[in-house]
C-alpha cells in the first residue's frame, strides 16, 4: 500500500467519521463502522457499532452490522472452539461456543444448534442444559412462545437434577 492509498483511506475515514458525528443516523454510523472493519481497524469499528446499537437498538441494519463486526472480532475464538470440538468433543467446549454465540453475537439459532449438538453427545452435562435453558428463556421473552418457556423450564430442571448445588 502506497502513501497515496494511505491518504485516500485516511480522507475517506475522516469523511465518514464527520458525517456520523455531525449527522448521526443508522446509515451513517453503519457505513463508518463497516469501513473501519474493511480497513482492519476492528476496535474502532466495534466502538462505532456499539454506539450505533445504543442509539438505534431497533434498527435492523444497525443490529446486523453490530453482529457482523462482533463475529469478525471473535472469529479466531470461534474457529478455535470449533476445531477443539471437532478434534476432541467435550461439554465445556460446546457450552463455551453456545455462550459465545448467545451472549456476544446474539445468534440465538446458532447458539441453540450448538447446545443441541452438545446435549445429544453429553446428555448429562449441567452446563449445556443451563445454556439451553437461558437461550430458550430469552427466546420466550422475545416471542412469548409457550414451547420456549416450557423447554426453558425443562432444561433448568435437568441442570438442577444433575447438580443441585449449581448456584446459577
Amino acid at each position: 500500500m502506497g502513501i497515496f492509498d494511505n491518504l485516500r483511506r485516511k480522507r475517506e475515514l475522516d469523511k465518514l467519521e464527520s458525517a456520523a458525528r455531525d449527522h448521526p443516523s443508522p446509515m451513517n454510523l453503519c457505513a463508518h463502522a463497516e469501513r473501519l472493519m474493511a480497513f482492519e481497524e476492528t476496535s474502532k469499528g466495534l466502538e462505532v457499532a456499539k454506539k450505533a446499537l445504543e442509539s438505534y437498538p431497533d434498527n435492523e441494519r444497525v443490529v446486523s452490522t453490530y453482529r457482523l463486526i462482533m463475529k469478525n472480532h471473535h472469529q479466531a475464538r470461534i474457529n478455535e472452539l470449533q476445531r477443539n470440538i471437532e478434534k476432541s468433543p467435550n461439554p465445556g467446549g460446546f457450552a463455551r461456543l453456545a455462550e459465545l454465540n448467545f451472549r456476544d453475537l446474539g445468534d440465538l439459532d446458532g447458539a441453540m444448534e450448538v447446545a443441541r449438538r452438545g446435549i445429544s453427545l453429553f446428555p448429562d452435562d449441567e452446563s449445556l442444559h443451563q445454556i439451553s435453558g437461558q437461550i430458550r428463556f430469552y427466546r420466550y421473552h422475545e416471542d412469548y412462545l409457550a414451547k420456549d418457556g416450557q423447554s426453558a423450564i425443562e432444561h433448568f430442571q435437568k441442570a438442577i437434577r444433575i447438580n443441585n448445588l449449581n448456584y446459577r
